[in-house]
């Protein structure tokens, strides 16, 4: 991660975060540099269903293969292998389905699952 950022600078899956305090940290961030630039150059890439497109195995195999405790990696692995998942609608609950893609979406290490993965 740049020197520059850091978890504050995340307003996906963070309870406090919204598309509309990003942009208003982006407006206030531009405001301050064209105080003593001339251009600022902004790049924004949008990255919609980015974690439903990596599949869990591929996770689990990036994620063995960083050097951290295998205590560590078996933890994450368990935490991210064979997941389930069910729909309460109107009082009836639909059948359990596997989910054997996609990082664990408003948890702390889904961002950072997909950036291992990306590696």
């Amino acid at each position: 991660m740049p020197p520059s950022m850091s978890h504050v600078d995340q307003y996906a899956f963070r309870p406090t975060g919204s598309t509309t305090a990003a942009l208003v940290s982006v407006q206030h961030k531009t405001t301050q540099l064209l105080k003593e630039h001339k251009y600022v150059l902004i790049i924004s890439i949008h990255y919609t269903k980015a974690f439903d497109s990596i599949r869990t195995d591929a996770v689990t195999g990036a994620l063995s293969k960083l050097d951290m405790p295998d205590s560590i990696t078996n933890w994450l692995i368990v935490y991210l292998d064979n997941r389930q998942h069910y729909t309460i609608f109107q009082g009836q609950r639909s059948w359990l389905a596997v989910i054997n893609a996609s990082v664990v979406q408003g948890s702390v290490i889904g961002p950072s699952d997909f950036i291992v993965y990306h590696r």
